[in-house]
């Protein structure tokens, strides 16, 4: 019995809100930022508030402050004062340098665990749409594009973690203010409602110009997709660009879909761009107000020289209140630019939830009888005909079925049916009387082998590659499925043998070896049924025959299924479907089709299969 156990999602089910989910399994090192972020705050208070003996110091003068809330200042000062003269100078420049070490260490560790938090929580969403393209059946690819899909994975992820890495920085800045401000509540109650309403007011104008960053921001990320696209097409169609000299063109293109993304980028962040110096410039102007109102304060009062440690330090806190305040509008309108691509994944991930086939509990565990394609009706997503129309046909187990017709007639499509890449709209596809969707999925396939005219070999090594569908595979195993394919004498010949590598989409092989390299991947996979999908139409005929001794190695006692065009392959066949507009047209052994003197009959004559009409 051979299975395998499908592919499980263990990270994936979006019935919780997306952010939640990346941000749960790395909440404690978030948590671990956040409280380093308070004990630097809670130390830059406290470094804050030895400016008022440091002052009193150097003025040689200490008074007691008796304003209502200065108990502790007061016994701050007073600790200082109780000391040597001679000590108390270097006694606070001391606490200062010790308390600047620790703040600052701080800073350092919470840093650390914010990258921490915002870079797992990046690969932990490039992990998920990893996991759903895994998970998507085919009919969900044909509605995408390659170059958006990676754009998920690159691009826009890259931007969601700046969203998660702004995310926390707003928090520590809050936590930051928030001590700040309790400090300056401390000293001054008065003045410091009158900072507090007036940075609220400056607040509120500067949300406006954040709501515009926010919608740009979200222009942009529609346009860096059109461009991830471009760019993907570009790549993948180069052949074609070069063979029509259509470099000027496709350049032309280019540089219109970089200027959409330039002129989007370049709005969101003109607006972006007003937020600091914006914020700045109000933000000194209330520093003013509240330097003079605290002037006329002094003035006022009747032990200036008393109040003037208080309004300095007040003076000196807010300083270092206010560029906080403005890291914070800052981070509101970051967060506003790369928000619209957190959005974008989330609508992909919650949009393709159920695009994946759904995964029967039977395990199968090899071909007893029969398969039997009953009243199969198929349409793709992107057409309005159906390719294929009440298709009705059987294989026996050991047989070889040979399935020939014209291009776009359907015969690749019922094979995809039958791989369960699509199920059918209509109709049922039987394994030995059980609807192949009861069927587990990953056991199924695991039990068949397809070599195709398009062989697609990993960017790895030959032995990597044959050893694909068995990752357990000896060296042994490996050299014996070469040698059954006749590959081996070849990969012998190659600088590093069975470890050369062998490109991106295997081009530094021919296309006689790419379809022997498949072949020995299949021979090693064991298959229980072989699918042959016009594994010879696109080589020499020196290649062919090498790759057809590889195929009959391969087809013995196998149930084969085979699309062929040539006759060397079709004769063989012990029972031949003849597919006419994605309808069974004839079916029967050659010497039976031959004798109906019908399309088979014609097309044997021309010995040319590509054409039945």
């Amino acid at each position: 019995m051979k299975f395998n156990i499908p592919f499980q999602n263990k990270y994936f089910n979006i019935d919780k809100d997306l952010r939640y989910q990346l941000i749960r399994p790395y909440w404690t090192i978030g948590a671990k930022s956040i409280i380093f972020s308070v004990v630097s705050s809670s130390l830059e208070v406290v470094g804050t508030a030895l400016v008022l003996p440091l002052l009193e110091i150097l003025g040689e003068n200490h008074v007691s402050l008796n304003p209502q809330n200065s108990d502790l200042l007061d016994k701050l000062s007073a600790f200082y004062f109780h000391l040597a003269e001679n000590k108390r100078l270097p006694a606070i420049l001391l606490t200062l340098a010790l308390i600047t070490i620790i703040k600052n260490y701080a800073v350092f560790l919470s840093r650390i665990n914010e990258n921490a938090f915002f870079l797992g929580a990046g690969n932990l969403l490039r992990k998920k749409c990893i996991v759903r393209f895994l998970e998507m059946g085919l009919p969900s690819y044909t509605k995408m594009n390659t170059g958006e899909l990676l754009g998920y994975t690159n691009e826009q992820s890259q931007r969601t973690e700046s969203f998660f890495k702004f995310s926390i920085e707003i928090i520590k800045e809050i936590i930051a203010i928030t001590f700040l401000l309790s400090f300056l509540i401390f000293l001054a109650p008065t003045l410091t409602l009158v900072a507090i309403v007036s940075l609220s007011t400056i607040a509120f104008f500067i949300q406006i110009i954040i709501n515009k960053v926010n919608l740009h921001g979200q222009k942009t990320t529609v346009a860096i997709e059109k461009f991830s696209t471009l760019v993907n097409e570009i790549i993948s169609g180069i052949r074609v660009i070069k063979s029509f000299n259509a470099e000027t063109r496709t350049l032309k293109n280019a540089e219109n879909a970089l200027n959409s993304r330039y002129k989007a980028e370049f709005t969101a962040y003109k607006s972006w761009s007003a937020v600091g110096p914006l914020t700045e410039t109000l933000g000194i102007l209330v520093l003013i107000l509240i330097l003079f109102g605290g002037t006329i304060l002094i003035g006022a009062s009747s032990n200036s020289r008393t109040n003037l440690p208080i309004l300095l330090t007040f003076t000196l806190t807010l300083l270092r209140t206010i560029p906080r305040v403005n890291q914070l509008n800052n981070l509101r309108g970051e967060i506003s630019l790369f928000r619209g691509s957190f959005e974008v994944i989330r609508k992909f991930l919650m949009s393709t939830e159920s695009c994946e086939l759904k995964d029967g509990v039977i395990l199968f565990t090899g071909l007893k009888n029969k398969i039997e394609f009953k009243n199969i009706f198929f349409t793709y997503p992107s057409n309005l005909e159906p390719t294929l129309k009440n298709v009705n046909l059987s294989i026996l187990k050991g047989s070889t079925t040979a399935i020939v017709g014209a291009s776009g007639c359907g015969k690749s499509t019922l094979l995809d049916l039958l791989m369960r890449f699509y199920d059918p709209e209509l109709g049922s596809i039987q394994i030995d009387g059980i609807n192949l969707k009861n069927f587990n999925i990953g056991s199924w396939r695991s039990n068949i082998a397809m070599v195709s005219q398009d062989t697609f070999l990993f960017n790895c090594s030959i032995r990597d590659n044959i050893a694909y569908g068995k990752i357990n595979a000896t060296d042994d195993d490996i050299i014996n499925a070469t040698q059954r394919a006749y590959a081996y004498d070849f990969i012998q010949e190659m600088p590093d043998g069975i470890n050369t590598i062998v490109g991106n989409r295997g081009t530094k092989l021919s296309g006689g070896q790419r379809q022997r390299i498949a072949i020995a991947r299949a021979i090693l996979n064991d298959p229980d049924i072989l699918i042959l999908d016009e594994a010879t139409s696109a080589l020499d005929s020196n290649s062919e025959r090498m790759v057809q001794k590889a195929i009959d190695e391969i087809s013995t006692k196998r149930t084969v299924i085979v699309i062929a065009h040539r006759l060397s392959t079709i004769e063989k066949a012990d029972n031949i479907i003849v597919l006419k507009d994605g309808m069974v047209a004839e079916k029967g052994t050659q010497g039976e089709l031959l004798a109906l003197q019908g399309l088979y009959h014609k097309s044997y004559k021309a010995q040319n299969f590509s054409t039945l009409k």
